[in-house]
């Protein structure tokens, strides 16, 4: 499952899934009816991603963002016209959106008074969030979850509030930790009531919340050390409900030929193994025991000695740090680096993988993060291993520590730009 941002491309197949979730009886109908409803969802959004499995479209989650800076997005303008257009196609076909809207008439009323009645600061919208009738009970809709939330939170995001009608097929909201805070009955034929939801506690990843809520391993997807392997097991080591905690031995290092023409192949690494084409894998790393020239510990993708990534910080003195990631490709190494100060105790990796291409991002409290690298594995487009590293390449010792493991939808998004060009 990949998940990337809503385009313009991923209109008719979303309207496709809208429909056959509401108006399924509607027949031909259906479609139109979804594309209406969907663009009345567009234009309250600030941000859109989909959830995708090859070329099929598994589900849509729209959200509108508490900032105001957000609120005059091109999204709304561009699907304005959309709506205009699909309304007089409504028309021409004989086609009464009447339905379709009242519910999100209603659904907007009854999100507008949980606002006037709880108020409104930090708080993020969710107008829709819909899965495919085949793909349900496969974690689309959490993973979607997962994923907006990281948005939202980098957005001022403090909770989330959503509207939900009582015949929704799955009543996922309050086992994600979300409370009902209010309920309005719809007068229509139909007759049926609407639920307002607000919470966001059980359904953040790594990115959920800053401070101590960041801390709070309360996301699906996290991994446990018990689960995963060895590459040359050190000597001291042991995992435990807050982590995995490793202490390095003397002349450990991953490094091949280039500059310092020496190979160095016994770093120890702690990893899982993943034939998932699109994923992302996090930890938060603290190294505040390092204290010798290159001292290290961070994120491994270790395929065997001649092809493997790593990112990291290595300490160099009490001045300067070395922010940096190695890629390895056939024997070969190179170095990426930035120096930070030597007063950064902790840090927060991302790795993540589009096929055989890799991005390494890292972060300071694991919300805001920064690229580090975009690099290719030329081994790297089947099974992969991935996980944790540490080592100290000269005379030196220290207890390197890693929490909050993750693994989940790939954050990297699909480039939106230039076209690839044909092989």
């Amino acid at each position: 499952m990949e998940i990337r941002k809503f385009y313009g491309r991923d209109f008719e197949a979303a309207s496709k899934i809208v429909g056959e979730t509401w108006y399924s009886e509607q027949g031909t109908h259906s479609y139109w009816l979804g594309a209406d409803e969907l663009c009345e969802h567009l234009i309250k959004s600030d941000f859109g991603l989909v959830a995708y499995e090859g070329d099929g479209l598994l589900g849509v989650l729209l959200v509108g963002s508490p900032r105001e800076e957000d609120h005059d997005s091109q999204m709304r303008a561009v699907w304005h016209q959309q709506r205009t257009n699909i309304r007089m196609m409504m028309r021409a076909l004989g086609i009464s959106d009447d339905v379709g809207a009242l519910v999100v008439e209603e659904e907007e009323r009854l999100m507008d008074e949980a606002a006037s009645t709880l108020g409104s600061d930090g708080i993020a919208t969710m107008p829709l969030l819909v899965v495919a009738p085949a793909a349900r009970g496969r974690g689309v809709a959490k993973a979607l979850m997962c994923a907006g939330i990281g948005w939202l939170v980098g957005h001022g995001a403090r909770e989330l509030r959503l509207a939900t009608s009582d015949n929704c097929d799955w009543r996922i909201y309050e086992r994600w930790g979300m409370k009902r805070i209010m309920t309005k009955e719809i007068r229509s034929d139909d007759g049926f009531s609407l639920d307002a939801y607000q919470g966001m506690h059980n359904l953040g990843d790594a990115t959920a919340q800053k401070g101590d809520k960041a801390e709070e391993d309360v996301r699906e997807g996290a991994v446990d050390a018990s689960s995963m392997r060895w590459t040359r097991e050190p000597a001291q080591w042991e995992a435990n409900e807050a982590g995995l905690s490793v202490t390095t031995e003397p002349g450990t290092d991953l490094w091949q030929r280039t500059y310092y023409h020496f190979r160095n192949d016994n770093a120890p690494a702690l990893q899982l193994v993943t034939e998932e084409q699109y994923f992302s894998f996090v930890v938060r790393t603290d190294f505040s025991g390092a204290h010798h020239r290159f001292d290290q510990c961070g994120v491994v993708m270790y395929l065997d000695s001649e092809n493997w990534i790593k990112g990291s910080v290595e300490y160099e003195d009490g001045v300067i740090q070395h922010l940096g990631s190695v890629v390895t490709n056939h024997g070969w190494s190179d170095w990426a680096t930035t120096e930070i100060p030597a007063d950064t105790r902790q840090m927060w990796y991302r790795l993540s993988r589009r096929a055989d291409d890799y991005r390494i991002d890292c972060s300071e409290d694991g919300v805001d993060w920064h690229q580090m690298r975009v690099c290719h594995l030329h081994e790297g487009a089947g099974a992969v291993r991935v996980g944790v590293y540490a080592c100290s390449p000269e005379d030196s010792s220290f207890t390197a520590r890693f929490s909050n493991l993750w693994m989940g939808p790939c954050a990297w998004q699909a480039h939106d730009g230039q076209q690839p060009d044909e092989d």
